[in-house]
């Protein structure tokens, strides 16, 4: 029988983890512990066979491999990160997303890196049939579904990869996570969801074929595994699909997230799944992935591929209710960010509704219409492509800018911090401290004064030769509304800027360690 003793030690272990900001020193993997990060872009994983163009060609599989900066380590937790895009190239996909160098993606790395991880943008085929949209129904739906069906397998031969090579990227095997936004999303959703060739048979997934509609057959799943290769990429004719990636390795994960992503359909969902995340604008635009349940759309074609796909409030509730979440779910998190997801989640933990009206998409995104435009001649286009498509997603995102998007992804990457460590456990003590070494500072010592206040207040330390270095405010969404760097001193005064009545939380950042308190604002 343990002893009290011990109990109450692992208790307090497990205290560190569920509550990271009360401890207040910056810690690997929670915090951006890092100063820089280096990239190795290009790296081969695999290839396997396209048809971008309606031809079958072989094609490269690529992936840019992040890491920190001074590092030692040789045993550290990947996070494998898939971009958006619908499934087609960028430009040709009516948007300014659809590579692993869309602005998000880059920056969403570069932050996990910070943090200790090894992180992986990953290409993925691309390539479905937009032309036949108000044409051949079946042509659309069965290439679209191919494209979704080929880039699941391009991530598990990515898992495969990485465990082949763990050496090479100092990296532990046993704790992988996956994840992605929109497409990407998808994909990582569904990448765990697939798990039987029983489901194609899904009546979503079977061509109704009115009219003649080669490959498609009548009665048939779109997708044929015997002709593209099963789940993992293994098996199908050498024409359409390469099965020598990375063969001999497990391709299981230990943990999922999504940003904006759907599981096809609700019968999926399995007792088995790893611990999974969701982020999801709350009231998605029209055509837009469903919060709840309903149809999903290709992209912005206003083409419905599926009904009723399960949206993160469904699966996230349901992976709750049947034990998936059970890590999560047994030791409740206390952080701003979880108190803001809690308090409009309906009580499913690991959700986090983004609170934004119908028209609003992909704010976590950055772009401009000149490198648009150089983008699209890059790649065969003209000028105005690259600005049609860049107007298209301004539409979407209105109040687009790169302030903007930090914001959201700083959003991201808190809710997702302290999910990570609980889901993969990694091994802080056995990794090199280079650049994170810092004291715990006594809550206590720091005065935050008048509060609640009106506009302005005072931050002050006790201790002399504690400076304050930066003061963050941010919203109970967790949305950084003010910023000063740049600080040395012991006291610094909040200026006042117009903000509504309400309960915000102080990031004041030290040399050494940080310390957040909360401030009500009347």
């Amino acid at each position: 029988m343990k002893t009290k003793i011990t109990i109450i030690k692992k208790a307090i272990c497990i205290w560190m983890i569920a509550f990271p900001f009360l401890a207040n020193a910056q810690t690997r993997y929670l915090d951006n512990v890092f100063p820089s990060v280096t990239v190795t872009p290009n790296v081969l994983y695999g290839h396997n066979i396209t048809v971008l163009t309606g031809t079958p060609v072989d094609t490269t599989l690529l992936m840019d491999v992040y890491t920190p900066f001074g590092d030692t380590c040789t045993s550290r937790p990947v996070v494998i990160y898939l971009h958006a895009g619908t499934y087609l190239p960028i430009i040709y996909n009516r948007a300014c997303v659809g590579t692993k160098s869309d602005s998000s993606v880059v920056e969403i790395c570069k932050q996990f890196a910070k943090k200790g991880y090894v992180a992986i943008a990953m290409d993925y085929r691309l390539g479905w049939d937009a032309n036949a949209i108000g044409v051949n129904t079946d042509l659309v739906t069965g290439t679209l579904f191919q494209a979704a069906y080929r880039s699941i397998q391009d991530a598990k031969a990515c898992v495969r990869f990485l465990k082949g090579n763990a050496p090479t990227y100092g990296i532990d095997t046993t704790k992988i996570a996956l994840g992605g936004v929109g497409a990407g999303a998808i994909t990582a959703l569904n990448y765990i969801a697939l798990h039987d060739t029983i489901q194609l048979w899904n009546q979503k997934l079977v061509c109704n074929c009115v009219t003649p509609t080669p490959p498609f057959t009548a009665g048939m799943p779109y997708i044929d595994f015997h002709t593209l290769g099963d789940f993992d990429g293994f098996g199908g004719v050498p024409q359409f699909n390469n099965p020598n990636n990375s063969v001999g390795h497990s391709s299981d994960v230990q943990m999922v997230f999504s940003i904006y992503g759907e599981i096809g359909d609700s019968t999926w969902i399995s007792t088995s799944f790893p611990p999974t995340v969701a982020l999801h604008p709350r009231t998605p635009p029209t055509g837009g992935g469903p919060f709840h349940w309903g149809t999903l759309y290709a992209g912005n074609t206003g083409f419905p591929i599926l009904p009723d796909v399960s949206g993160p409030h469904q699966y996230i509730c349901d992976f709750n209710a049947n034990g998936v979440n059970n890590v999560f779910t047994n030791l409740p998190f206390s952080d701003p960010y979880s108190a803001r997801a809690n308090a409009i989640n309906s009580g499913c933990e690991g959700l986090f509704p983004f609170e934004t009206s119908g028209l609003y998409e992909d704010v976590w995104d950055w772009y401009d219409s000149t490198t648009m435009c150089f983008v699209a001649q890059a790649i065969g286009l003209t000028c105005q492509d690259g600005l049609n498509a860049y107007y298209g997603s301004v539409a979407t995102n209105p109040n687009m800018t790169k302030t903007q998007a930090l914001a959201y992804i700083d959003t991201i990457q808190n809710f997702l911090a302290p999910r990570l460590v609980r889901a993969l456990h990694p091994d802080i003590n056995n990794c090199s401290t280079v650049g994170i070494e810092s004291p715990v500072l006594a809550d206590e010592s720091i005065l935050l004064f008048p509060n609640p206040a009106h506009d302005k207040f005072s931050i002050s330390s006790k201790d002399p030769s504690a400076n304050i270095r930066k003061v963050e405010l941010l919203d109970v969404s967790g949305r950084l509304v003010f910023s000063k760097d740049n600080l040395k001193t012991n006291a610094y005064h909040f200026p006042g800027i117009n903000l509504q009545s309400g309960i915000y939380f102080v990031k004041i950042k030290f040399d050494s360690g940080e310390v957040i308190r909360k401030i009500t604002l009347q």
